[in-house]
């Protein structure tokens, strides 16, 4: 028998649940069948296990749904606006994936405040002349 770290015996409910209904790309199918007897000593059959994995579904959807809408909504701070008004030539070259990412309006101002940058760069060139 495989030992398993922590021991199945020391896990939470919802923690072996998840195991027992994950796929075998994620765990071994072993791990999955003692989740399964260790259930089974806790008193719960498999209609119970598939309703409390279909709540944790659900859960875990709308934590992941918050997440997605914080992230769309989220933006830089003060300072870091400054930054990159400052620094744009640098910022040219790092975080294009911020929209990929579900960073929409960081994506947005990141790209307004290079150009903030360019145009306060290229009026103290022309003012320098």
């Amino acid at each position: 028998m495989i030992k398993f770290d922590p021991p199945f015996e020391e896990r939470e409910t919802d923690d072996l649940i998840i195991i027992r209904k994950s796929d075998n790309s994620d765990w071994q199918p072993e791990a999955k069948e003692e989740a399964k007897k260790e259930l089974f000593k806790r008193g719960l059959d498999e209609l119970q296990i598939d309703n409390r994995y279909s709540e944790l579904e659900i859960q875990f959807t709308e934590i992941l749904n918050i997440e997605i809408k914080l992230a769309a909504e989220e933006d830089y701070s003060f300072l870091e606006k400054i930054w990159i008004i400052m620094f744009w030539p640098k910022e040219v070259f790092h975080e294009w994936s911020l929209k990929r990412d579900g960073y929409i309006l960081k994506a947005k101002h990141r790209l307004q405040l290079i150009g903030i940058g360019m145009i306060i760069y290229i009026l103290l060139i022309i003012s320098s002349l």
